[in-house]
């Protein structure tokens, strides 16, 4: 009778032929005398503990080491040729260039294709919301308001003091932790 279990590989290992023997690792290790080592940090995959040959997110290859590319940068050739841009960032002749306030993605430094909390996109430019607006679809049409103001006919209103949700600017519904309604107000 042939008994077959199923053992757990030495960490780092996707596949073994015993619980002590690995055949393969994964990505950040390398396979040295039947065991799983770390690579170097920053490298995707490597050879041996000194010896890159891909690197993570954000470095690039260079002679088995793994550098960091330029802030912004998801992927480059070397320290000052960026390929691909992280979010808030555009790519332009090589280099990976903020984009202006409120924009998470754009095509230029003046041209954002879209806006992040509590700005909205209008002729290609994020312009913040109103005060109290958490998200808008423009500055008169607030969508969510923050903590403390109530949306009323699309206009983000302050709550009285203490409260955390009204229907007018004098007129408390729920009150923060700490206070109690009383009436119309929170004490």
């Amino acid at each position: 009778m042939i008994s077959a279990a199923c053992v757990k590989c030495p960490a780092g290992a996707s596949a073994c032929t015993a619980s002590n023997i690995a055949t393969t690792c994964m990505n950040g290790f390398f396979l040295t005398n039947g065991l799983c080592a770390n690579c170097a940090s920053n490298s995707a995959s490597c050879s041996s503990s000194t010896y890159a040959l891909t690197c993570a997110s954000g470095y690039y290859l260079s002679a088995g080491t793994c550098l960091a590319c330029a802030t912004g940068a998801t992927t480059c050739t070397s320290s000052s040729v960026a390929t691909a841009c992280a979010n808030n960032y555009f790519l332009a002749s090589g280099v990976c260039t903020a984009c202006s306030t409120g924009a998470t993605s754009c095509t230029s430094a003046s041209v954002a294709t879209a806006c992040g909390t509590g700005f909205f996109l209008s002729s290609s430019s994020c312009v913040a919301c109103s005060t109290g607006s958490f998200s808008c679809t423009s500055a008169t049409a607030s969508t969510v308001c923050l903590t403390s103001y109530s949306l009323i006919s699309g206009a983000c209103i302050s709550c009285p003091s203490n409260a955390a949700s009204c229907s007018s600017s004098s007129v408390a519904l729920s009150c923060n932790t700490g206070y109690v309604l009383l009436g119309l107000v929170c004490i």
